[in-house]
């Protein structure tokens, strides 16, 4: 094409959006194919025209369109984990939608500017800037709470618990922010709990268990017990409806944990005994997946709870315990997956607790104590 048809091409509005389209649809098809460099070069001469017209209109379809590119952008530039370029893409993205919805004021436009801040705030996250991250989670979740204040709408406030669980996740791992962390997750709770309520579904039912496991997480990691336990405790009850009316695997495996953070609370609690109950109702859960889908998963939450029961526990029963870590443990090593060490800490936990000295008579009374593991390998009532 020669420099007079490539001039005419651009001469109008209508030319110039034409290829802004025309490059943009061109950039999709390289990054469909993985083509990214093509795809790049595309997408930049698609996004320098749209910012001429929108520069020269200021129409906001054209602004609308701008906006879907540069998202498109930061989500290859995600790709590439070029973050900074990336949070570069996703800011354009944000302004044009904030003038959108300043322009518009519909309950649609604000939707896309709370989509817009929370894809503003994840590229912060992944570029390492924690204060604009945490600012605009934070100015996202509060627009969609008034949002789902004002129509009530079920989806949105699922989006809410997304954005509060990551803001909430980044304040515990990453701030190492408990009491933050703790904030956000009271709204994962609260709006998980009026999710339920409009739903009544499983799945809604186990979204609102992981947000009061989360929140009993939180204080268990500054050993505040008894509020950790009201959330596990609830977590629990939770677990255990769920399981009844969907005894899934999953939810079975779900439901195990459960029991298994009540028996640590109550044993950090001091109470030997009910941590016991927790601890054996776990094990008849993980020891029955261990048996129904044998894995190295299944098997390490049966050594996992057969060491915590080990520990409440004196006499024969302790002994039973340490013997099933043990074989559990033996079983692992055997099978190549003894990567945390149970088999070598097992052993040394029985040698102790049957005073065993000596070589002869370690290997003598392991022989004694596989025999009983047969005995009593899925049966956690023992």
């Amino acid at each position: 094409m020669d420099k007079k048809k490539k001039a005419e091409r651009y001469d109008t509005p209508e030319s110039k959006l034409q290829a802004a389209r025309d490059f943009r649809a061109l950039g999709d098809e390289k990054f469909e194919r993985d083509k990214i460099d093509d795809a790049e070069i595309n997408y930049e001469k698609s996004y320098a025209l749209y910012e001429e017209l929108t520069h020269e209109s200021g129409d906001l379809d054209v602004k609308r369109e701008w906006a879907l590119l540069s998202a498109k952008m930061g989500a290859m530039y995600d790709l590439t984990e070029e973050f900074k370029k990336s949070a570069t893409c996703y800011l354009q993205n944000y302004r044009l939608k904030r003038e959108l919805a300043d322009a518009l004021g519909t309950d649609q436009s604000l939707s896309e500017l709370a989509t817009a801040y929370a894809d503003l705030a994840e590229a912060y996250n992944m570029s390492g800037d924690m204060d604009r991250c945490e600012r605009y989670y934070h100015q996202c979740i509060k627009l969609r709470k008034r949002l789902a204040k004002k129509t009530g709408d079920v989806a949105m406030k699922k989006t809410i618990i997304e954005a509060a669980d990551k803001l909430a996740f980044i304040y515990n791992h990453n701030e190492n922010d408990l009491i933050n962390a703790r904030k956000y997750l009271e709204i994962c709770l609260d709006v998980s709990e009026e999710v339920y309520q409009a739903l009544g579904t499983p799945e809604s039912l186990n979204d609102l268990c992981i947000s009061a496991m989360s929140l009993g997480d939180t204080y268990n990691a500054e050993d505040r017990y008894e509020e950790a336990k009201v959330h596990f405790r609830h977590a629990y009850e939770l677990r255990k409806t769920l399981f009844a009316e969907k005894p899934t695997t999953e939810f079975k495996n779900r439901f195990a944990l459960a029991c298994q953070r009540m028996g640590d609370v109550e044993a950090s609690l001091g109470d030997a005994v009910k941590a016991e109950e927790y601890y054996r109702e776990s094990l008849t859960l993980y020891t029955a997946l261990a048996e129904e889908a044998p894995s190295v998963d299944a098997y390490h939450n049966v050594i996992f709870t057969s060491k915590r029961l080990s520990k409440v526990t004196t006499g024969e029963k302790k002994r039973d315990a340490l013997i099933r870590y043990f074989g559990w443990a033996a079983i692992q090593k055997k099978n190549g997956h003894d990567s945390f060490g149970h088999y070598n800490d097992s052993l040394e936990l029985i040698k102790e607790e049957f005073g065993l000295t000596d070589e002869t008579e370690t290997n003598a009374k392991i022989e004694e104590i596989v025999k009983r593991f047969e005995e009593i390998q899925f049966d956690p009532t023992i």
